[in-house]
């Protein structure tokens, strides 16, 4: 395990940064320690979504395009992505210096990774298999911005993941509005 100061640089900006089990600490300001965000990829180990992508320490199995990929937080061209996908100009270091980021496994998808291998294509073949009147009730409840209760009606129904229910019922909306 790394967990010795490294930098990588940007463009013009030079980050250093420390990684440590599923954390990497990245200094945003070279002359100033205390100014930093902590990427944390660890998650709820009891959720069988992200259990299935992690391999050993610091991996993650992800799929682009249907292709299965690992990625090692310890290659430096990962850490870029992270530090692309976090855009840091969001950040206010004037009035706050630290800054951590919690179960940030979104930024794989922010990154154009996908935690499953299912496509798009099999995403709307399961939203075939739903029962009329629970389209009904999803729209229903997408209708009123309610997406965790259209997720968990789509997730009671169809033999999928939570995550796959939350792209359906993502994908439902995007045809309703």
């Amino acid at each position: 395990m790394k967990n010795k100061l490294r930098h990588i640089t940007i463009e013009t900006t030079t980050y250093n940064y420390v990684i440590k089990e599923w954390q990497i600490k990245l200094f945003v300001d070279a002359t100033d320690e205390n100014k930093y965000i902590i990427v944390n990829f660890e998650y709820d180990i009891e959720d069988p979504n992200y259990t299935r992508n992690l391999i050993w320490q610091g991996c993650f199995r992800v799929y682009k395009n249907e292709e299965e990929l690992v990625l090692n937080m310890h290659e430096p061209h990962f850490v870029k992505e992270v530090i692309v996908a976090l855009e840091i100009d969001q950040y206010d270091f004037s009035k706050q210096k630290q800054y951590t980021i919690e179960k940030a496994l979104f930024l794989l998808e922010r990154m154009g990774y996908n935690l499953e291998k299912s496509s798009s294509a099999a995403t709307v073949n399961k939203e075939q298999n739903l029962k009329q009147s629970t389209v009904h009730e999803v729209l229903l409840a997408l209708q009123q911005d309610k997406l965790p209760l259209a997720t968990a009606l789509i997730f009671d129904e169809l033999d999928c993941t939570l995550l796959e229910a939350k792209k359906i019922a993502e994908n439902m909306k995007k045809k309703i509005v």
